[in-house]
Order: C-alpha cells, then sequence, then structure tokens
C-alpha cells in the first residue's frame, strides 16, 4: 500500500478507505434531506432592501462578520428550498478536499500523488465523526457558512502557505499564489471571532520561523500578518457588534475577565473530558507515528525531559483561546457552550493533538520495542487499520446521521407540505396557523415554528412569504 507510506499491505488501505467511506456515506445521504430554518430566513429577508444596502446594514447594525454575511447574502438570492441541499453537499465536499490540500501540502517530497487523498479522506472522516454539532457543521445554512466554511478556507490558506514557505519564489506560479493567500488574509477575519486569534497565531508563527531559517518569503509573512492585524480590527470594531450584544441580557459574568478567564480553565477541562478520549483520534495519532513519522515536527524530537512533556499544552492552549470568547461574550448565558463554535475548537484539537503525541510517541518508545514491531510490519499494519476502519464506520456521527437519515424523507415531506401552504398565493397578506414540526431527527433538525406569532422566528418566516403572520397550533 504504497499511497500510505509505510504500510505495505493492501488490505490495510481497503479497510482504511472502506472505513472512511462508509463513515462519510449516512453523512452524504442526509446531505439531501436538509431544509432551512431560523437564521436563514432572517438573511434572505434583510437582502429584500438590495445587496449592498444589507452589507452596509448587517455592518453597522448587526454583525462585523462581513464574509459570511457576503456569502449569506449571495446564497438567499437563490429559493432556500431548492438551495439547501446543494449547500449541505458542497460543503461536505469542499470540507474533503480541503483536508486533502492540508495533507498535501505537508507531504513528503517522495510520497505517491494518490497519498493525500488517501489519508485527507480519512482525517476528514475521523474529524467529522465526533463532532460537537453535525446539525451546525452540515445541515444549517447560516451556521456552515459561518463556521465551517471558515474551516475550510483557513485550511486551504493554510495549505498554501505552508507550500509557499517549503518551496520559496518560484515565478509566476508563486506570484499567483501568494495574490490567493493575501487575498484569504483579507477574507478570513470576516467569518467570526472564534477563529481570528488562530489566524494571527499561525501568522506570527510563519513569520518567526522565516526569519530564523532566513527564508525570502519573511517580508511577505510580516505583510501578511500586518493584513490579518488591519482587518481583524474592522471585523471586531464593527458599529454592529456591540448593537448585536445589547441584545443578549445584561448580567454580570458578560464582559468580565475575571470570570472569561476562570470559567474558560473550567469549560476547557469539560471539553477534554467530553471530546478528548474519542478512540479513534487517538487510534489515529498511533497510525500517524507508525505510517508516517516523516510528519513528526524536528523540533519536538529535540527536546528533552520534562519540556517533551510540555507540547501537550499545545492542545489544551488551542481549547482555551478558542472557548474564550464564549464566555467573554456570553458570560454564564452559554454555560454549555455552542455546537458551531465548539465545531471550531474541536478542529484545532484534534490538528494539535495528532502531531503532538504523535511526536511523544515517536520519542518516548523503546527502540527495542520498535524494532519488534517493525519486525511484524503487516500484521501491525492490518490490527491498526482495522481498529480504525471499525471506529470510523461506528463514530457517534456517523450513529447519529444514520438514525436521522431513518426519519428523513417523512421530515422533508412534512416540511415541503408546510411550506405548500405558506407559499400558496391565496394566502399571501393573511395569518396563517399551521402544525408543528412533528419529526425532528437529531443531526438534521436545526429549530421551529412557535405557538407566538411574535417569534422573532415566526416573524421572519412571515416575511420571507409575504404573510400578515404565521404560527403553529
Amino acid at each position: 500500500m504504497t499511497a500510505l507510506g509505510a504500510a505495505r499491505d493492501r488490505l490495510s488501505g481497503i479497510l482504511l478507505l472502506g472505513g472512511a467511506a462508509v463513515s462519510m456515506l449516512p453523512l452524504s445521504a442526509l446531505a439531501l434531506y436538509a431544509f432551512p430554518s431560523a437564521d436563514d430566513y432572517c438573511v434572505a429577508v434583510q437582502t429584500h432592501n438590495g445587496f449592498w444596502q444589507m452589507q452596509v446594514d448587517s455592518y453597522l447594525l448587526w454583525t462585523g462578520r462581513y464574509t459570511a454575511m457576503f456569502l449569506l447574502a449571495v446564497l438567499s438570492r437563490w429559493d432556500l428550498a431548492t438551495l439547501y441541499p446543494w449547500v449541505s453537499t458542497i460543503t461536505l465536499v469542499a470540507t474533503l478536499f480541503s483536508f486533502q490540500a492540508l495533507i498535501g501540502a505537508v507531504a513528503p517530497s517522495d510520497a505517491s500523488r494518490l497519498w493525500p487523498a488517501i489519508v485527507g479522506a480519512i482525517a476528514c472522516a475521523i474529524f467529522a465523526g465526533s463532532l460537537p454539532s453535525l446539525t451546525e457543521a452540515f445541515f444549517w445554512m447560516t451556521s456552515a457558512v459561518t463556521y465551517q466554511w471558515a474551516l475550510i478556507t483557513y485550511l486551504t490558506w493554510l495549505a498554501l502557505l505552508i507550500r509557499i514557505m517549503r518551496h520559496g519564489d518560484r515565478g509566476g506560479s508563486q506570484m499567483m499564489c501568494r495574490t490567493t493567500v493575501a487575498a484569504l488574509t483579507i477574507i478570513l477575519p470576516g467569518f467570526n471571532e472564534i477563529l481570528i486569534p488562530i489566524i494571527l497565531i499561525t501568522l506570527v508563527l510563519s513569520a518567526a520561523v522565516s526569519w530564523q531559517q532566513r527564508l525570502s518569503v519573511h517580508r511577505f509573512m510580516l505583510m501578511l500578518l500586518t493584513l490579518a492585524v488591519g482587518f481583524s480590527v474592522v471585523s471586531l470594531l464593527a458599529p454592529g457588534n456591540p448593537l448585536r450584544s445589547s441584545t443578549y441580557p445584561d448580567i454580570p459574568t458578560r464582559h468580565s475577565l475575571t470570570f472569561a478567564l476562570t470559567e474558560t480553565a473550567r469549560q476547557s477541562g469539560r471539553f477534554l473530558a467530553k471530546f478528548g478520549w474519542y478512540p479513534a483520534l487517538w487510534i489515529a495519532t498511533c497510525a500517524a507515528w507508525w505510517w508516517v513519522p516523516q510528519l513528526v515536527p524536528h523540533v519536538i524530537t529535540r527536546l528533552q525531559g520534562m519540556r517533551r512533556i510540555a507540547v501537550l499544552l499545545v492542545p489544551v492552549a488551542v481549547v482555551y483561546v478558542t472557548l474564550f470568547p464564549l464566555y467573554w461574550e456570553y458570560g454564564t448565558d452559554n454555560y454549555t457552550g455552542e455546537g458551531r463554535t465548539y465545531n471550531i475548537t474541536f478542529f484545532f484539537f484534534c490538528a494539535t493533538f495528532v502531531p503532538t503525541v504523535g511526536s511523544l510517541l515517536a520519542t518516548l518508545v523503546q527502540p527495542s520495542l520498535t524494532l519488534r514491531l517493525r519486525a511484524r510490519g503487516v500484521m501491525v499494519d492490518r490490527v491498526l487499520a482495522g481498529t480504525l476502519a471499525l471506529l470510523m464506520v461506528g463514530s457517534p456521527a456517523t450513529v447519529q446521521a444514520f438514525q436521522a437519515w431513518r426519519q428523513a424523507p417523512r421530515y422533508l415531506k412534512a416540511q415541503q407540505g408546510r411550506e405548500s401552504i405558506l407559499r400558496a398565493p391565496e394566502n399571501r397578506g393573511k395569518s396563517i396557523l399551521v402544525n408543528g414540526m412533528y419529526w425532528r431527527p437529531r443531526g438534521l433538525f436545526t429549530g421551529d415554528l412557535q405557538p407566538d406569532e411574535s417569534h422573532w422566528i415566526n416573524v421572519c418566516v412571515a416575511r420571507y412569504y409575504g404573510l400578515r403572520s404565521v404560527r403553529t397550533r
């Protein structure tokens, strides 16, 4: 199985690819039954005042997430119900391709061209397998664009950044690559504020490494850092941010530095206790050490004693940094965390966990044990691949998606039936009473209309369909 580098057995490759494909199949099927809800209608209604007017109003009166609002406004120009399955499917496919792009950027130069595609598919399946919120990652458009597409863009941007640092200047193609990276650096801060610290940390580290190694791209990295800082300020200091913040309950724990620092630490521990024991992640880390030792950061192998153990603080620090904005902004109102922001945290936890723990394995495992394992290479390959394949197939997200898929046809039929009533020409301008949604498949269902016609979801839906009001029984 040359595509996986050191692995020597074709059966191992089949097991891994089969496990990844089977684990992602229910998610792909579920995308066909996605249906708009909640904020989707509110954003679409805002575009009725004009595309660019909506951009100005959003920035001045609601949020500094300029990229997310731009993309949502573009998508909202189409009929939401028709568009939705396409958005969910494209988000899934783009997530897979972004993983493959990053793996391709860090792959050894002598690796097979098929290597990034295979490893990227496995990495994507492992990531999706224990997502805190499957719905908010793929099946709710407003969340998917703001958070999941932010991750997709970040991975693509990081892959290009790595290629620039690895290959230096190579004429016109390199100039195109630099231009694309600069454009993505402007776009990225406009998705959400959770990602901004990670973007800045990434560029600070890139600038430091390029300076230390005397790379010709050092000035370019500093330029990118300046761009990122500037557009982060544009996003964070938008006039609409405090206006939106004022709609949340005014409680003492909001915008309290003391509370945010201590609560984030507690919630980081809670996050690690819940998601840090994901079995597929641990087996994948062992597989990375076993099959791809070239990916182990050399700087870690040179560390001695407790400094090696200290690298485990990197995943913990990433969790803390990405959770802090939640408890700063929402206080105790965000006690359990939001699934869509936890998805961001989970990705960066996984991304830092594999190389740090894999590095520790590479430095702590006795050479004699490594030699004995290498002597039984094919058997170890098959056991490792088979175990990882079973964990991918039986992952929490795969099980949840399969259970939701069983109810999905009835859910979609009920949604379409209700929409036909709301869209009927004879009902325009009227007050409409409809049934509540009986089918609510977990992993697909987001939110429903309420009995109170003044509820914000009901108001947005009524305006979208041209009704006086709408409510459920």
